[in-house]
């Protein structure tokens, strides 16, 4: 009789101890390597629709401090184009925008419209008052947009994002 309870235990184990295992490495996965991020608005359609869920790659551009969220280790800067999902400035939700300005790039504005890089959007009056006063993207920083420009609240409102901001790369 012993010996088919410890019997039975050992069948019981060899099941759920894999399966435990697991969960708690997809746990430990999701938060360091991978983020799901929901996206909320038009700011992105196409590409993008509202309520759509993402997969974001936390280790796309380094390895951010669990508490701290600056960078450890930098190994690639975001690109060009790149949709990134970052936190925004008033600490409100992760949203996901373009890259549309690297450090270093120049700016113009000129007729109520922005120039950077190789992309031209039109600007409010706020937008072109604050923006006049930069000639180019400062170092550490990045300029974001929408994807949907008419509908979209980005770094023509926010101001440039700190590389430290982007949590990561949005795979699909």
């Amino acid at each position: 009789m012993i010996k088919m309870i410890s019997r039975m235990k050992k069948t019981l184990w060899f099941p759920v101890l894999p399966l435990v295992l697991c969960a708690a490495f997809l746990w430990m996965l999701q938060g360091v390597a991978l983020t799901l991020v929901q996206v909320r608005g038009p700011s992105m359609i196409p590409s993008y629709t509202d309520g759509q869920i993402l997969f974001v790659n936390r280790l796309a551009y380094g390895i951010q401090g669990p508490i701290i969220g600056e960078y450890l280790w930098i190994w690639k800067a975001p690109g060009l184009g790149d949709p990134v999902v970052v936190q925004r400035p008033d600490a409100g939700p992760l949203v996901v925008k373009r890259v549309a300005g690297l450090p270093g790039m120049p700016l113009a504005v000129r007729d109520h419209r922005l120039t950077v890089g190789t992309r031209t959007v039109d600007l409010s009056p706020s937008q072109e008052y604050w923006l006049r006063a930069a000639s180019r993207v400062p170092q550490g920083t990045v300029f974001l947009l929408g994807d949907n420009l008419d509908r979209s609240s980005d770094s023509r409102d926010w101001g440039f994002v700190p590389l430290n901001d982007v949590v990561g790369r949005s795979l699909f």
